[in-house]
């Protein structure tokens, strides 16, 4: 502890110098009656100055004698203060170890954001001193361009219709794949409807018994000529197929009065439907052949031919390109290809009538905007001129991608199968000509 200057001369006269423990009677003694014995210098200095050491002895023995009182009180009413205020003293850390300490405790300075902690973000601690005059005045906005405006716009409604054009298309897609798969649960059925030997004579049975059997006049023209030829021994396999078709068809007509036939194609086409007609050509783009609602569409007879088939000199039956599923008339592109034609050259198409033959002769690609009917690969209307009716016959095998050795005659009937590219707005055709009538 620091001791307290010594003070230079006491003077005696003050009473505040005067030991509090000096006895009253030698000041007494030394003044009589208000006044003061002379005294000699020398000895009047010597006299104080033991005084005055015993005065700073005695002070300095009470402070000490404080300090244990205070010390020992300290202690014994908390003894746990000590190493408190030991703890709170900072260590004697080089500035390394510091920065390492600052490190290790980043995620304690990160928590604790108080003044009490030393290890603080600096930049939270330097936000404590930031003024408005220190940020300065914001920036004022820029007037914006007009141009820029425009192409700001611009940008944004490129933006939009791609997220638009994304969603259509997506829906699109899955409305297309629904589709397909739809198609192949409604015509599935049909591909091996010759080979369910189970089924074969319940057709038939509903066939006979069926009082919608037709008796329209066949191909050859008259009740008692179709009669002949019936008994002239055609192939009992195929009148078997004619019955069970025929049995299919009266069922199918419980579900859609509009089923009007059947068409088969044997070899690889998978073509194996139930044929429709409509009031137009538009209706059963989209509705199968019992009704319901379906993109894939059903195989149908042009609306301005009869349901009679050997009254038509040109029949016309569509079907859709169908890229999944039940391909419908997809296959019939393979014509491209002559050696496709070796194997797939026979038609066949059931009606309550007969059963009709046809003999594929020319296939191609054409556009329903050709000029010129004389051309048209759908024309149906000749006038009976059998001239004119050659001549659209050699029309359509000069853009032939085949050409096999098919005789047609100036009364020949003939059969049209059309369908799309699905790359553009043309079609591809396949013709064929009556080869055999079948009951």
């Amino acid at each position: 502890m620091a001791k307290k200057k010594k003070k230079e001369k006491p003077i005696a006269s003050e009473p505040d110098t005067v030991s509090a423990e000096q006895p009253e009677t030698e000041t007494a003694a030394g003044c009589a009656d208000g006044e003061c014995a002379p005294q000699d210098p020398t000895s009047a200095e010597q006299a104080s100055e033991p005084q005055t050491e015993q005065t700073n002895t005695n002070e300095e023995e009470e402070i000490v004698v404080s300090s244990v009182i205070h010390t020992t009180t300290v202690l014994e009413d908390s003894p746990s203060s000590a190493p408190e205020s030991v703890a709170e003293e900072e260590p004697d850390l080089s500035e390394e170890e510091k920065e390492k300490l600052r490190r290790d405790n980043a995620d304690f300075s990160m928590i604790d954001e108080s003044h009490d902690n030393p290890y603080r973000n600096v930049f939270v601690q330097s936000l404590e001193y930031v003024t408005a005059d220190d940020l300065g005045a914001p920036p004022k906005k820029k007037k914006k361009d007009p141009v820029d405006v425009i192409i700001e716009l611009f940008r944004k409604a490129i933006f939009w219709a791609a997220v638009v054009a994304f969603f259509v298309s997506g829906y699109q897609i899955v409305a297309k794949l629904y589709s397909y798969h739809q198609a192949d649960e409604i015509y599935g059925g049909f591909e091996n409807i010759f080979e369910q030997t189970d089924r074969r004579e319940d057709l038939v049975a509903y066939a006979i018994r069926s009082s919608a059997m037709s008796t329209l006049t066949p191909v050859n023209g008259t009740k008692e000529e179709s009669d002949t030829n019936a008994n002239a021994g055609y192939d009992t396999q195929f009148n078997e197929k004619l019955m069970i078709v025929q049995g299919q068809l009266q069922l199918l007509r419980n579900e859609n009065k509009d089923v009007v036939g059947w068409i088969e194609m044997p070899g690889d086409t998978k073509i194996n439907y139930p044929v429709v007609q409509g009031e137009d050509n538009d209706y059963y783009l989209h509705y199968a052949y019992n009704g319901a609602y379906n993109p894939a569409g059903s195989i149908y007879l042009d609306y301005r031919n009869s349901v009679s088939v050997s009254t038509n000199r040109h029949t016309v039956i569509y079907g859709h390109n169908m890229e999944s599923g039940s391909p419908m008339f997809a296959n019939l592109l393979h014509f491209q290809d002559e050696s496709y034609w070796k194997n797939n050259r026979y038609i066949h198409i059931y009606t309550d009538e007969a059963m009709y033959t046809y003999e594929v002769f020319a296939a191609y690609e054409t556009s329903p905007q050709l000029a010129g009917v004389e051309n048209h690969s759908w024309r149906m209307n000749f006038n009976k001129d059998e001239k004119l009716f050659l001549q659209w016959v050699d029309s359509v095998r000069a853009r032939s991608d085949i050409s096999p050795k098919v005789t047609i005659e100036g009364n020949s009937r003939i059969l049209t199968l059309s369908t799309c590219m699905n790359v553009n707005e043309n079609r591809y055709v396949v013709h064929a000509v009556l080869a055999e009538v079948s009951k």
